[in-house]
């Protein structure tokens, strides 16, 4: 127990489990392993089911252990854990709160929205519990009562990140630009994000840069770096001089977009610069006001000797519209699989007559896309020589030579737009629309929803009616 008070994690988790081996009914060192594994993001589960298999009786291990539990998915077990803890202690305000959390996650927002009322009586003031209510109003449509929650939620606890993160996506999403990115400075510490790049120089706040030199480092992953990136080229007008740190992968293609600019990979403790900025704090600055300044079309620049070769690769393929798709994500959880779809779902897009359709999912899927490519006696269109995952310049090549590209919420369509490649995006409003009905980041890119309480999958069969449109040039 000394070593892990010390932070010395790893020492203090060997001699938990030396003393595990000799003692397994030691109940005190089972519970003490498990909370260092989960504050380090590792397996808890098997060290908690360890401790409640001797210690069943204790509600807060059982929230301790749904909170572990959460972070997996399915998340049902994650519920049945609080449960348990609600059996055990009906008063626990904590486990009431994170059942309702997992309820929303589960599609039950008015399920949700009632347990966190409890919450509030059992605990009036209940920082954690407001945002809950908060969110899972969101999700009934009550926009307007949760923001008033997300309020009570600052009021009882001015430092609850996570309230002002969550309200900053309300009010973005709302076009609300000058408050929604104020609270969305907070995002490092909401829990929501990676957490922030340490620096040993102060970040800019936006005054006078009176001859400092400015550090711009990407943030999150790649879909928000060519998102936020849209903003590079009005930064780099406005700052010269400036550095941009980005995604390794990035770099060919972010020092060929911006000439006379020094782009590198992400530094440890850079000696050049004076002070240092995240791409996301760049529409703070720039993008204040609605409508924001449209970025350039075709910001980012791929290898023209590459362009040319897949253009020969592709003319190989026959007449007809060169249509890129992408249809899910590496990490689909129970959060995010309204907006993710299964290859199957696209048969009809998949079927329209003159349409040579590109797997752009950069994942490979290669089972997935071998058996529908079966069923329907068509084909997918890849090339082994080429990861879409480490060659980026390469995909982004290959991207710049089709007619469209179909995605859902994917990196892959946010890099086909950066490239002025015509995108359509598949799925539901979202922040990042910032009030309008398009995603001003992306002028080459068009939204198409589904209707009503559909899943993403929705969308396909609208996009499928606006392709047949485009194959007869109507569209």
């Amino acid at each position: 127990f000394a070593l892990l008070d010390l932070g010395r994690a790893d020492e203090g988790e060997a001699t938990l489990r030396a003393v595990l081996a000799r003692r397994p009914d030691h109940a005190a060192a089972a519970l003490a392993l498990a909370g260092s594994l989960q504050r380090r993001q590792d397996d808890s589960s098997p060290a908690y089911r360890r401790y409640l298999t001797l210690e069943p009786a204790d509600a807060e291990g059982w929230n301790a252990h749904g909170l572990a539990l959460q972070t997996t998915d399915p998340i049902a077990p994650a519920a049945d854990a609080f449960a348990r803890a609600l059996r055990l202690d009906p008063t626990m305000a904590e486990a009431m709160t994170n059942l309702g959390t997992v309820r929303r996650l589960q599609g039950l927002p008015a399920e949700s929205a009632e347990l966190q009322r409890r919450a509030l009586d059992l605990r009036p003031g209940y920082a954690a519990a407001h945002t809950n209510l908060a969110l899972a109003l969101q999700d009934l449509g009550d926009d307007a009562g949760a923001e008033q929650e997300f309020a009570q939620a600052l009021e009882a606890d001015p430092a609850q990140a996570l309230a002002r993160f969550n309200r900053a996506i309300l009010r973005l999403r709302q076009g609300r630009l000058e408050e929604g990115w104020e609270d969305y400075a907070v995002r490092f510490d909401s829990g929501r994000l990676k957490p922030r790049r340490p620096f040993n120089i102060p970040e800019w706040n936006g005054d006078d840069l009176g001859g400092r030199r400015l550090l711009l480092w990407a943030e999150q992953g790649l879909g928000d770096e060519l998102m936020f990136g849209a903003l590079l080229p009005e930064a780099l007008a406005r700052f010269p001089r400036t550095i941009v740190e980005c995604e390794p992968r990035l770099v060919p293609l972010f020092q060929r977009s911006f000439p006379g600019t020094l782009v590198r990979a992400p530094s440890r403790r850079p000696a050049d610069a004076d002070c240092h900025l995240p791409f996301g704090s760049l529409p703070r600055l720039l993008w204040k006001t609605a409508p924001v300044p449209p970025p350039p079309v075709g910001w980012l620049k791929p290898d023209p000797a590459q362009v040319a070769a897949w253009r020969s690769r592709l003319t190989a393929l026959g007449p007809g519209l060169r249509v890129g798709i992408a249809w899910t994500s590496q990490r689909v959880t129970t959060e995010r699989r309204q907006a993710y779809t299964a290859l199957e779902d696209w048969a009809p897009l998949l079927r329209l007559h003159g349409l040579q359709a590109v797997s752009l999912q950069y994942d490979g899927r290669e089972e997935e896309i071998a058996a529908v490519e079966s069923r329907l006696g068509l084909r997918i269109h890849r090339w082994p020589d080429l990861d879409q995952i480490a060659d980026l310049d390469g995909t982004a090549a290959l991207m710049a030579n089709l007619d469209l590209a179909v995605t859902v919420a994917s990196s892959a369509g946010e890099m086909a737009a950066a490239l002025g490649t015509p995108v359509w995006r598949l799925g539901r409003r979202d922040w990042t629309q910032l009030g309008t009905a398009v995603r001003p980041w992306f002028p080459s890119m068009r939204c198409i929803q589904p209707e009503g309480g559909e899943g993403v999958g929705g969308a396909i069969p609208k996009a499928c009616q606006m392709l047949a449109r485009l194959s007869q040039g109507d569209l």
